[in-house]
């Protein structure tokens, strides 16, 4: 159909040939600025298969630009509109506390923290932050089993730190638990 979701679930569970691959990612950012005006314009159970898509592409200015949107639909649309929680309609039709499938949330810890788990229970993770245009600078923490992992970027400056029996990699080295800077 070229709707968001039918190119980008395709594109993540990898059943696009290598060499439509570019095809299908530019169609996407093409209709979503001309046809869909540069907003997210999928339902609220779509946003984990786009998410999840953007983060593992590193396509954080598409994710970005789209989340910087005012208008109709859109999460700025519903904080515009005095959400305080995920409605379960762009529109706010029926639930205004709906946190079903609202998955934008990993986006923030995934792809701006770069918090990747790389084995069970966040055991050890990837930190690769990705950092959209028009953005200095980061802070996230993400809840794991073990503890809170923390990471805050301000440009090339990182620093993350780990709970006792968490490992991480960044940039190709290996960190145990404690605070680290690292200078990407």
């Amino acid at each position: 159909s070229g709707s968001q979701i039918d190119m980008t679930y395709p594109m993540l569970v990898g059943i696009v040939p290598d060499d439509l691959l570019g095809t299908v990612r530019d169609k996407l950012f093409e209709r979503t600025a001309t046809v869909y005006e540069g907003h997210l314009k999928t339902g609220l159970v779509g946003v984990p298969v786009i998410t999840e898509w953007a983060t593992l592409s590193k396509e954080v200015d598409f994710m970005y630009g789209m989340l910087k949107q005012h208008g109709y639909p859109g999460y700025l649309y519903m904080i515009d509109n005095g959400a305080t929680a995920t409605w379960e309609h762009w529109n706010a039709n029926r639930s205004r506390l709906h946190n079903c499938f609202n998955g934008i949330g990993s986006w923030f810890y995934q792809a701006l923290g770069g918090i990747i788990p790389d084995a069970p229970g966040y055991r050890h993770i990837i930190l690769d932050p990705q950092i959209p245009e028009g953005l200095d600078s980061v802070e996230v923490t993400q809840e794991t089993p073990y503890g809170r992992v923390s990471v805050s970027r301000n440009g090339r400056n990182l620093h993350f730190e780990l709970p006792e029996g968490v490992s991480a990699t960044v940039a190709g080295k290996e960190y145990s638990s404690g605070s680290h800077e690292v200078e990407l």
